[in-house]
């Protein structure tokens, strides 16, 4: 295994156990207290690891004020991000409770724009 295939799996390897942090502080499960700001923090640090499930929950915390304040505009931002990286239930949510289909980045969009413009 070389060096970068080493760094890639460590940071998988990260974001999982921030996620599961995450997910033990807001169900509350295994003798942990449920605490969704506790939550959020490892939900974050999941989600700088570019985890698309890290995003979708972070997505429903806002969408549902759980441990936050409720913020739709950041609700569908953490769920665009999660969609975009191929969470089905972000998608799912998205259409569900928004009425909205996942939409690109903007620097893909920016990407497909100097595409064009070079056509």
């Amino acid at each position: 295994m070389n060096h970068a295939e080493k760094q890639f799996w460590e940071t998988k390897v990260l974001a999982r156990e921030a996620l599961m942090l995450g997910h033990k502080y807001s169900c509350g499960c295994d003798d942990t207290p449920q605490d969704y700001r506790m939550a959020r923090k490892w939900y974050l640090r999941a989600a700088k690891k570019k985890d698309p499930e890290a995003h979708y929950y972070l997505g429903v915390m806002y969408a549902k004020s759980q441990g936050v304040e409720k913020n739709d505009t950041k609700a569908v931002t953490w769920l665009n991000r999660a969609a975009w990286r191929g969470d089905f239930l972000a998608q799912c949510y998205l259409d569900a409770v928004y009425g909205l289909h996942p939409k690109p980045p903007k620097r893909q969009i920016q990407d497909r724009k100097t595409v064009a413009q070079n056509d």
